[in-house]
């Protein structure tokens, strides 16, 4: 599966991919404060905030609502380029 982010009505960042070592559809969706800049989080998650690479440790994510389609499809670029230095490419 190609991946998909697809911004939602209240400005939501919904991730679709394929997980490069199980194969399994993955959706995971993002969000940041309506009212100005903080921290990046994950709807219905054990770890809510995002950090670089969209991993769960390291440097916090931080955006505006409206600069979090950019923001999520910059770290998702950096998330697979790590992958496939650890993993090979998938495809």
């Amino acid at each position: 599966m190609r991946t998909r982010i697809k911004v939602g009505r209240t400005g939501d960042v919904t991730l679709t991919r394929t997980d490069p070592l199980t194969g399994e559809i993955e959706r995971t969706t993002y969000y940041a404060p309506a009212d100005g800049y903080g921290y990046v989080r994950i709807r219905s998650a054990d770890m809510p905030q995002v950090c670089e690479g969209l991993s769960g440790s390291g440097v916090t994510l931080m955006s505006t609502r409206a600069g979090l389609p950019a923001l999520i499809r910059r770290e998702h670029r950096k998330s697979v380029r790590w992958e496939r230095r650890m993993f090979g490419d998938a495809r």
